[in-house]
Order: structure tokens, then C-alpha cells, then sequence
């Protein structure tokens, strides 16, 4: 789901009905003890220029503006983000995921693609994000979270009984989702809870996991404005890239 939080704010001095739903729907599943991951988006942190694929809107957000995916930027999900590999190649060199158009086997709508992030303009940042966030001004929402695989390699799938190759944060998130149900049957078959909302775990205890993304840039369609990585927390790679397999030994202790 990629419609950019900005298009489907509109000029409303509130935010909508469908935001405050989805919040207190995040609230229920939290307490269920459920994980939510969103995929952060293809989009990178910016609209197109105006001459860009405008039947396009808005799902890529508004020319120059934020093109945060509004269910990414809840506090009640994880937004995952995405890096590559250049040269094909890791560990070492993982970069947040950026490609021009007629890059890679993957066509996305716009040509040009890269994984979301910047700052939510309706949700405030959460207090388990206060410390990652600290150096970056403003008071709301960051996002990505993390970071997981999304350009290239890519993913080697099949489709329709077909080899392909598959691209996009919505192949990272799920990947992600696929480790947390291995964590959460373990934990069940332990007699455990399963981990439920990830985020203060992520900027907790897990926040040690991870390889520190300090290459590259989201800002896809080149606006100049957002977001380019760096050391400790960005907005173009999140925490970065985790060592899942660190997280059950870790997570037990808080458990």
C-alpha cells in the first residue's frame, strides 16, 4: 500500500477519518500481540518533477513534496525500507536502494525508483524513536525503521509458474515478516508470547544489530532535499541493516 501520506492528507487541518481508524486498529493488534510490517515504498522521499509520469498521483506523492507512505509513517508500524548490492556483492558494501529508470529487471511506474523514507507530516515521533531521531529536526514520525534487501540482487521468485526476478520494498517487508514468524514459533513452541510490536525492541535492545547503512541516497527523482545516509539513524536507511539471527536471544532477555 503506497499512497503518499501528503496526497491523501489533502489541505484537511486534521487528520482524516481513515488515519484515526487505522490507529486504533494498530492499537488492537499490538495488544493481540500481532507485528505489523508496511513496506516503506518505492517512491524514494520525494514526488516526481512535474514532467514525471503524472497520471501517477497519488500514489507517488505531490511534485517536490513528501511522498511518505502514510501506513508506514503510523507509530503502530515497523516501515521497512530498502538497500542494494552493488556489484551484487555483500557484505561491505550495502547501499540504500536507488535506481534511475531502465535500471534493473523490476519497471516501476515512475522508472526511476528507491525505498521511502522522510518525516510523517500528521503523526507525532513516537517516544521509543526520540533518541535515533534526536539530530534531526522537526517532531514527527520517521520513517524507515529499517532497512532490508530491495534493489538489486533482488529475489528470485516465481510468477505465474514462471522464473522472475522481483524488486521493491514489498519484497524486503515480507521477508522480514516471514523471520518474525520464525522468531514467534519458536517463542510459542517455548511457551513464550510472540514479539508483537517490534519498535521499541528496535530501538532498544535489538538497536545493536545493526549494520550501519552510510551510503546513498532515497532522494530518487534528485529534488536536493531528502534523504541521503549517514552514520548512526536516517531517514534513507532507518537503524539500517539487521542480523536477525542476534534478535531471539536478545529479545528472550526482555521477554
Amino acid at each position: 500500500y503506497d499512497a503518499s501520506e501528503v496526497e491523501s492528507q489533502g489541505a484537511a487541518a486534521s487528520p482524516p477519518q481513515e488515519y484515526v481508524q487505522f490507529q486504533q486498529a494498530m492499537q488492537m493488534v499490538a495488544a493481540m500481540g500481532i507485528t505489523v510490517l508496511v513496506a516503506s515504498g518505492d517512491q524514494g522521499s520525494m514526488g516526481p518533477p512535474l514532467t514525471a509520469c503524472p497520471s501517477s498521483y497519488p500514489s507517488y506523492g505531490l511534485p517536490g513534496q513528501a511522498s511518505v507512505n502514510w501506513l508506514g509513517a503510523s507509530p503502530g508500524s515497523t516501515a521497512v525500507g530498502g538497500t542494494m548490492w552493488p556489484g551484487y556483492v555483500r557484505p561491505g558494501n550495502e547501499q540504500v536502494w536507488s535506481q534511475a529508470a531502465g535500471v534493473g529487471p523490476t519497471v516501476f511506474a515512475c522508472g526511476a525508483a528507491g525505498g521511502g523514507g522522510g518525516q510523517s507530516v500528521v503523526s507525532a515521533r513516537p517516544p521509543w524513536q526520540a533518541a535515533a531521531g534526536a539530530g534531526i529536526p522537526g517532531t514527527k514520525r520517521l520513517m524507515p525503521d529499517l532497512s532490508m534487501l530491495a534493489g538489486a540482487p533482488g529475489f528470485a521468485t516465481i510468477m505465474n509458474g514462471r522464473p522472475s526476478i522481483t524488486q521493491g520494498t514489498s519484497a524486503g517487508a515480507p521477508i522480514l515478516g516471514a523471520a518474525v514468524l520464525r522468531i514467534n514459533a519458536d517463542r510459542l513452541a517455548a511457551g513464550r508470547k510472540p514479539v508483537g510490536f517490534l519498535n521499541p525492541l528496535l530501538y532498544g535492545p535489538l538497536a545493536a544489530t545493526f549494520s550501519d547503512i552510510t551510503q546513498g541516497s532515497n532522494d530518487v527523482f534528485g529534488n536536493g532535499i531528502c534523504c541521503t545516509a549517514g552514520p548512526g539513524f536516517d531517514m534513507a536507511s532507518g537503524l539500517g541493516a539487521p542480523n536477525i539471527g542476534a534478535w531471539p536471544a536478545l529479545i528472550d532477555r526482555k521477554s
